[in-house]
């Protein structure tokens, strides 16, 4: 479904699109290029131990959290590696190798894609974007290039508002700028007024929350829009459910 998805998401007008067949870990499982935009989308479909969803201790869900994208050389130490093949190992994108890193900005936007919905808790996606910047500081980055802040995004996000992907070239990258930037005015709230939990709630909320607040009314994300998602990209029809029954 991840393939299938952000192949009809991505692959329009003049994008460069490449997906890792090999499981590589020095490229990232999806790579687009649009223009000047640079995506790097790494799909993780992990699923918390059940215990640890009824823990109120940080320390447990921190270590899962650790063992899941901090710990060894997945998750954080994985992008690291992949952006820095981008802009210093060029042979590694094949796809786009003949494309110059140098010769005009460009924005680079770090991505993981989950699948379980604790990880759009507020405050994960922060600890794990300082951890990427803390591993950023050790590669040769060009003047040029900008990394946006990580972005995680649950899977469903791209299912439930598939058609507003669809219909609007370079949303991603529009909302997840637009993300940040009211993110930021209200981590500016929150430092004047630390007392008030929901400052620090709205201060450190994740991506797939933000969405669905503001852009949830204007996506067509009812229950049947899901399943017909589904269907589209999947090759899946009435004909095919009817022999499959019978």
């Amino acid at each position: 479904v991840f393939k299938k998805l952000l192949e009809r998401i991505f692959i329009q007008g003049n994008n460069v699109v490449w997906f890792d067949s090999k499981e590589k870990i020095s490229v990232p499982d999806c790579f687009c290029r649009s223009n000047n935009k640079i995506y790097f989308i790494e799909l993780k479909d992990y699923l918390l131990n059940g215990n640890k969803y009824q823990t109120y201790s940080y320390e447990v869900i921190k270590k899962a959290i650790d063992q899941k994208f901090i710990n060894g050389d997945s998750g954080i130490k994985q992008i690291k590696r992949q952006i820095n093949n981008y802009l210093n190992s060029p042979d590694e994108f094949p796809c786009d190798r003949d494309f110059s890193r140098t010769s005009k900005k460009m924005v680079i936007y770090p991505v993981i894609v989950h699948t379980d919905f604790i990880f759009s808790l507020p405050g994960i996606q922060q600890y794990l974007d300082e951890h990427l910047k803390a591993e950023l500081k050790n590669i040769n980055i060009p003047s040029n290039i900008l990394i946006q802040d990580l972005t995680l995004i649950k899977l469903d996000t791209f299912i439930l508002h598939y058609y507003n992907f669809i219909e609007h070239t370079n949303l991603l990258s529009t909302l997840i700028d637009k993300y940040f930037n009211d993110v930021k005015k209200d981590i500016i709230e929150f430092l004047n007024s630390p007392d008030e939990e929901n400052n620090y709630t709205r201060a450190h909320r994740s991506f797939a929350i933000e969405y669905a607040e503001k852009y949830g009314n204007e996506a067509k994300d009812d229950l049947p829009n899901f399943i017909n998602v589904i269907y589209e990209i999947t090759g899946i029809d009435d004909n095919f459910l009817n022999q499959t029954c019978n």
